[in-house]
């Protein structure tokens, strides 16, 4: 809720509280969850350097447990960070893990948002790199043309 309203210091300890409780009671899942809410929660004041920490320690504790869903959460989230960050290299990478997940799983509605994700991404970048015809943009509308068949083949509208 502080989160919601922007009241990122109360956000924070309140975050930090859960984190300990479900520390002390051994709670993995949980301490993966409360990491991933703080990656999140920095990621949104634009401290990815805190951000990347802590989606880093949630996605271990979720590649440990078998939680590929949350896996998933993670990359995504970390891909982000870096998109925020100009990295798309990384970004694209993330991306990608996350989509792998997903098309395993049989999770049509987020392999749908995992090439959604990443068209926007190589979008963005064919701009930051300026290139109006750049390589970025047949990427981009690749990715968002494999949204669209599974959206549709889905019945999201």
């Amino acid at each position: 809720m502080f989160q919601s309203l922007h009241d990122y210091v109360k956000a924070q300890e309140c975050h930090q509280n859960v984190l300990v409780i479900r520390k002390d009671s051994g709670d993995k899942k949980g301490v993966a969850a409360s990491y991933e809410g703080l990656g999140t929660m920095f990621q949104s004041l634009d401290e990815y350097v805190k951000a990347e920490e802590y989606l880093y320690k949630a996605l271990a504790i979720r590649k440990e447990s078998g939680n590929k869903q949350g896996e998933a959460s993670c990359y995504v989230n970390l891909g982000r960070v870096f998109q925020s960050l100009h990295d798309y290299v990384k970004a694209q990478e993330c991306h990608q893990n996350a989509l792998v997940i997903r098309n395993d799983s049989g999770d049509k509605e987020g392999e749908a948002a995992c090439y959604e994700t990443l068209g926007t991404m190589f979008h963005s970048r064919g701009e930051y790199v300026k290139a109006k015809k750049s390589g970025e943009y047949v990427k981009a509308e690749k990715y968002l043309q494999k949204a669209l068949v599974i959206q549709k083949e889905i019945g999201d509208k």
